[in-house]
């Protein structure tokens, strides 16, 4: 199993805005597939025709999923704005679409749970979400920002958490891309390439 390796653009809105043609045309050129996040606030505001105008010009759109916000409790699992994002990506033609994201920050009512309640829940949430949009969702970001995320994270839910997230979404979609969501801080290079390679072992 390997993450997915590829040069994504992520543009906001106001870049897209008067040059999409051109920017479309260049990286389609070289090879490269043009996408922006579509945020969801749009289905909130029908005035707000800034994304709808856009969309039709992408190759691709990322749409934002918080475990924190969308796990209501257990069995609860609330995905009604990601459907109404998805559907206008639909509308636009868009058929390559990013779950952003699986697995971050934990819902207050999981934190305190013990390690294996919430690795329960973990599971039954990717399951969900992962069986609910198959054929639907290309890519899925599985794990965010596990650096920033930091040493409480981890030993919350154990050293190997990583290989365990992608190895249950592999199991339950094979035929999507998986992505490791992270950001990179300038001047932790080297120590970040050997947190990469301690955590990430059995999944590069």
């Amino acid at each position: 199993m390997k993450i997915l390796s590829s040069i994504i653009l992520i543009l906001s809105s106001s870049l897209i805005i008067g040059e999409e043609l051109e920017l479309t045309t260049l990286m389609r050129q070289c090879g490269k597939k043009f996408g922006s996040m579509i945020n969801r606030t749009v289905i909130w505001n029908d005035t707000d025709v800034t994304y709808r105008d856009v969309a039709g010009g992408l190759d691709f759109a990322t749409v934002t999923l918080f475990q924190k916000q969308s796990y209501i409790g257990p069995g609860i699992i609330d995905l009604h704005t990601q459907d109404k994002v998805i559907q206008l990506c639909q509308d636009s033609g868009i058929t390559d679409i990013r779950l952003h994201l699986l697995l971050s920050e934990l819902p207050e009512w999981m934190v305190d749970l013990p390690r294996y309640m919430k690795w329960y829940y973990i599971k039954e949430y990717f399951q969900y979400v992962m069986n609910y949009y198959q054929g639907i969702v290309t890519y899925y970001d599985v794990v965010n920002h596990p650096w920033l995320l930091g040493e409480e994270f981890e030993e919350s839910l154990g050293s190997g958490y990583i290989d365990s997230a992608f190895t249950w979404a592999s199991e339950i979609d094979p035929n999507c891309k998986l992505i490791l969501n992270e950001t990179y801080k300038h001047g932790i290079k080297e120590k970040y390439r050997e947190w990469f390679n301690k955590t990430c072992s059995t999944v590069v």
